[in-house]
């Protein structure tokens, strides 16, 4: 009776220190998860990461930390906890094999925030969409086109393919084709662009001033092409305008804009069967 008695109370010490421990383990392991993710959040503020991403991050790490706390308590406690491990490895394993588009498009999603090649309100073109970027999140970016439609592109096709920031500097570079006839002056052409160009205070001179060049001879007008500067908020209307201003400077100035022409020479023996064809009728 005294044996057993003492069997029960060293196992009763033994198991006790064990779950004393296992205990320790998981509230230190809580402590150091939950500090860690409060520290990492600041971070990832001071970095200016996107809101979503930082949840997400934070939310992930903490996770990962509890299960590796809850595994390390288990051992602890005299549990087999290789099994475990490997059930969970192998859990993880099909999820990502299930989910590698997903994750590819989170990864993604991931990178664009931290790098910044974009940022809300920038008009970029990437993956073949164009659009005012409207939010980044996890998976899809969200542009809003210039026809008002909403488009959400995956992340993944994004940073996969080049992206255009039309909003990053100030300054564009833009180029507008104007035709005139063979039988007009060039330089003449050429001076009524650039007064226009050079009197409209949009136009920029700086990193260089505009500048008119013969583009092309094609077959039936002098192709002109109008090379200026202009900041980004003028694009949408002032090629337009400026377009309108040439167009009623040639007709003041009495030039032509030429349409393509076709001249159809006929002999007579051609002349005489269509007459004859005609009277037929």
């Amino acid at each position: 009776m005294h044996a057993i008695a003492s069997w029960f109370e060293n196992e009763t010490l033994r198991y006790g220190f064990m779950v004393f421990w296992a205990l320790v383990i998981a509230i230190v392991g809580i402590w150091f998860a939950g500090h860690l993710r409060k520290n990492m959040d600041r971070f990832l503020k001071r970095r200016k990461v996107e809101s979503t991403v930082r949840v997400f991050l934070n939310q992930l790490v903490y996770i990962a930390l509890l299960v590796m706390v809850c595994i390390i308590a288990l051992s602890r406690l005299g549990v087999q906890t290789a099994s475990m491990v490997a059930i969970l490895a192998s859990i993880s394993f099909a999820l990502v094999l299930a989910l590698q588009g997903s994750l590819s498009h989170l990864a993604s999603g991931i990178v664009l925030v931290i790098m910044r090649p974009f940022k809300v309100g920038d008009y970029i073109e990437a993956a073949g969409v164009s659009g005012t970027v409207q939010g980044i999140e996890i998976m899809f970016t969200h542009l809003l086109t210039s026809d008002n439609k909403a488009v959400a592109v995956p992340n993944g096709k994004i940073l996969g393919d080049a992206i255009t920031n039309f909003s990053q500097n100030d300054l564009r570079r833009l180029e507008l084709s104007f035709s005139m006839a063979y039988g007009d002056s060039i330089s003449q052409a050429k001076k009524i662009i650039l007064d226009l160009a050079m009197g409209d205070a949009r136009v920029s001179q700086t990193p260089e001033k505009p500048i008119v060049w013969v583009k092309e001879l094609s077959d039936s007008a002098v192709i002109l092409l109008l090379r200026y500067w202009t900041d980004r908020q003028n694009l949408p209307d002032l090629p337009y305008t400026l377009t309108e201003q040439v167009k009623l400077a040639f007709d003041g100035a009495g030039m032509m804009v030429p349409v393509p022409q076709r001249e159809v020479i006929l002999n007579g023996k051609t002349l005489k069967n269509m007459a004859k064809i005609s009277e037929n009728w």
